[in-house]
């Protein structure tokens, strides 16, 4: 993953995120993938965000694992999100430049406000009525 990283970075290809989907979906290996990411985005100096896909039970528990006190707004906004995504505490708005796969419109929600890396939730309604679809949880750039 390092080695491919590296390359990428180094011939100033990709996009604006690096992102993995790894074979193993663990708290622990989810964890070392987000790290070596972070470590190298930061020794590289890569204006980017790192993604490592992964079931949301996961992504959560590697949150919990790291940073509870995160975890627990993470789990309040996408509480909220469930009851009202319109919800004024949320400063729900669309997110241009992304859209779901089959062109749904996307949008952000604020985990925090105010805060330097502050996390965001990016969602868009379906793919059933009555569905929201969680994008990233994510750390604004």
């Amino acid at each position: 993953i390092a080695l491919l990283t590296w390359w990428g970075l180094s011939m100033a290809a990709g996009d604006a995120l690096l992102g993995v989907n790894p074979a193993i979906d663990t708290v622990e290996n989810v964890s070392a993938v987000l790290r070596l990411l972070d470590s190298l985005r930061r020794r590289a100096g890569a204006p980017t965000q790192i993604c490592v896909l992964s079931h949301i039970k996961t992504q959560l528990a590697a949150l919990e694992h790291g940073d509870a006190a995160k975890a627990k707004k993470v789990r309040k906004t996408l509480g909220l999100l469930q009851s009202n995504p319109r919800h004024p505490g949320l400063h729900t708005h669309p997110y241009s430049g992304l859209e779901g796969p089959a062109q749904e419109k996307v949008f952000e929600a604020y985990v925090e406000n105010n805060t330097p890396s502050a996390y965001r939730v990016f969602w868009y309604y379906g793919p059933d009525a009555h569905t929201i679809t969680i994008v990233a949880i994510t750390p604004h750039p």
